[in-house]
């Protein structure tokens, strides 16, 4: 599926929801009371916890929009069998990623999109989930602390199926400073990085500018090779 969002007033007023495959997905809508959604073609049903299915064909459209509220959706496919296709018409990415340095360890973000993209998420070696900065931004940092002091020789960068990061920086911890080890522009889909090694616990990506709100599936940590 894809999202979007328009705004009015400063605030998001509704948001749109495409399907390309035919797959149900569910909605937390991030604010109190009720949405409507349109066309009426389209069901919708309370599953608990302020979460809401909605069964949207290949190719339709859904708006969910709410005059007065302030709209910050959380939007994700159900996966109906391990058979099924995602919401982009394909097989959902293998799990189970060899271990990085940086694999289940501690990390945080300049700003998070909301409870289902934590920084945390970044680190799962879990491409299905991933971490997205606060709506409307243009930029942020995502830092993960290794536990201990590590030779780190490298990075992997892991962007959603379309671009949005344009200029980047990866760096260490050293002290009470910061020094960049690598830079870049675009990481279009992923994006493997080599420098020379050094020894850090906290290592960082810094995106200094992206055509829309920064979201990466996995930051991998890697050793020298």
């Amino acid at each position: 599926f894809l999202v979007s969002a328009g705004r009015r007033g400063g605030k998001t007023r509704w948001v749109r929801i495409k399907s390309l495959a035919g797959e149900p997905c569910r909605v937390r809508p991030g604010f109190e009371g009720t949405f409507d959604v349109a066309p009426s073609s389209v069901g919708s049903k309370e599953v608990g916890a302020g979460v809401f299915e909605l069964g949207i064909g290949k190719g339709q459209e859904a708006i969910l929009f709410q005059e007065a509220g302030d709209v910050l959706p959380e939007v994700t496919p159900c996966v109906l069998s391990p058979k099924a296709l995602n919401a982009f018409g394909l097989k959902d990415p293998k799990r189970g990623l060899s271990p990085a340095l940086s694999s289940g360890k501690q990390a945080r973000a300049s700003t998070e999109w909301g409870s289902g993209y934590r920084a945390a998420q970044a680190v799962d070696d879990d491409p299905a989930t991933r971490w997205g900065a606060a709506p409307e931004s243009r930029g942020g940092w995502l830092e993960v602390d290794l536990g201990a002091e590590r030779r780190v020789g490298g990075v992997e960068i892991w962007e959603i199926g379309f671009a949005r990061v344009r200029a980047f920086t990866v760096e260490v911890r050293q002290g009470e400073s910061w020094l960049e080890v690598a830079r870049g522009t675009a990481v279009k889909g992923r994006k493997k990085i080599s420098f020379a090694p050094v020894t850090a616990r906290q290592v960082r990506l810094v995106i200094h500018e992206a055509s829309e709100v920064p979201t990466l599936e996995e930051f991998r940590v890697l050793a020298p090779e």
